[in-house]
């Protein structure tokens, strides 16, 4: 069985602190899964705040992730 994940991470501005999705992949690859491939999907070059407004962070990744069991 194949699944996919989306995986994320960037600087939440309006409390300055790194936020990612990287806990549901580890804990797959921690029960067993395996990773058959991972793309990038894009790159962030300017984001949006808790309040909308556009912000200066490029520090930031998107990528799709193909794992199996």
């Amino acid at each position: 069985m194949q699944k996919v994940i989306v995986v994320n991470g960037y600087w939440h501005n309006s409390n300055g602190k790194w936020k990612d999705t990287t806990e549901e992949l580890n804990g797959l690859l921690a029960e067993g899964w395996k990773v058959v491939n991972i793309a990038p999907m894009g790159a962030y070059g300017f984001g949006y705040d808790a309040m909308g407004n556009t912000a200066n962070s490029d520090h930031g990744f998107a990528s799709i992730v193909v794992i199996e069991k």
